[in-house]
């Protein structure tokens, strides 16, 4: 397994990254490419070759009072949760008949070059939705240190549905993709992740904190089943009053099925735009981040020792935690 996360902030820190190449991450190695994504050995972890370039700029940005971030590792649900958070902040009457496509309102912090975020997050107007894929050990230390008031929104999923999706998503946005199902099973449970860490390592970062005041933690399985509950639980967290009539709205606007039907107006990628790969454009161009959305798809593709290898992997992450996953 892959060991703890080094964190050493008074050190200056000039993080080498490589191709994905080895045993387990060489079936993504194209994926890698077009993404732009590299192993770091030093933090044991997948991530943007961008960040690794700029880890020490991201961690020492300013984040202000008013500033909320969405947060989630890859096929968590932060894409739905994010649209929700947007809405609520600018559009509680949904008046905006086509939202900017995310890549017009939001800065990733960790995703793209860290020199076009900082340009772009002087422009955002106040309050500012950010969102990030960072684990808890490598959000800016203005948030780990509590100086600041910002908000983070977790939201985090079964890692068996994540695998479901994610292969789903490799298969389905890239045509030369040739890993199958079990390779993305052999990612998760190797504690490679699908991105910035071992999955259970990044989850825990934020559930063992969930009782902090500026951090609420969700699970993408109790959203689905208490939809308008978690709009309802994320408006209060970020003090912005919701009425009956408008939670009935939203819950129709931003359901999941309504989201992945205006998933090419919701989610689309702008290749003009300087903070998104033109790369990453061209391989996404007419083609949906949405799948079914369903709890416990997984059950029909794993095999049973697929099922066996991640039971086992689950209970030594989870043996001694109270954290519980929904997987059905």
């Amino acid at each position: 397994s892959v060991s703890s996360i080094k964190m050493d902030s008074n050190k200056h820190r000039q993080l080498k990254s490589e191709p994905l190449k080895s045993q387990y991450l060489s079936p993504f190695e194209r994926i890698g490419y077009i993404y732009n994504v590299e192993w770091c050995s030093e933090l044991n972890i997948l991530g943007r070759k961008e960040y690794f370039d700029n880890q020490e700029k991201v961690e020492s940005c300013e984040l202000f009072d008013d500033d909320v971030i969405v947060c989630g590792n890859g096929k968590t649900g932060s894409n739905w949760c994010e649209r929700i958070v947007w809405a609520l902040m600018y559009d509680i009457k949904l008046e905006i008949q086509n939202p900017p496509p995310v890549n017009l309102f939001m800065v990733t912090l960790g995703i793209h070059p860290f020199n076009t975020e900082e340009e772009f997050l002087s422009k955002l107007s106040r309050p500012r939705l950010l969102k990030t894929p960072l684990p808890y050990e490598l959000l800016p230390k203005q948030f780990r240190e509590k100086r600041t008031k910002a908000k983070i929104i977790y939201m985090y999923r079964n890692p068996r549905d994540v695998c479901q999706s994610a292969f789903n998503h490799f298969k389905t946005l890239h045509d030369d993709f040739s890993g199958t199902l079990q390779d993305v099973v052999n990612l998760m449970t190797n504690d490679v992740g699908n991105a910035f860490g071992p999955y259970f390592k990044h989850i825990l970062g934020y559930w063992n904190r969930r009782l902090d005041e500026n951090l609420l933690v969700i699970s993408y399985e109790e959203m689905k089943k208490d939809f308008s509950g978690h709009i309802k639980k994320i408006s209060d967290f970020l003090d912005i009053e919701i009425s009956n009539e408008d939670l009935v709205a939203f819950t129709n606007r931003f359901s999941f099925e309504t989201m992945k039907a205006n998933a090419e107006k919701m989610l689309s990628f702008n290749a003009s735009q300087k903070n998104y790969s033109s790369t990453v454009d061209a391989a996404l161009k007419g083609k949906t981040m949405f799948n079914k959305g369903q709890i416990g798809s997984w059950k029909a593709l794993f095999t049973p020792e697929m099922t066996k290898q991640m039971e086992e992997w689950e209970t030594k992450w989870l043996k001694d935690t109270d954290l519980k996953l929904i997987y059905e």
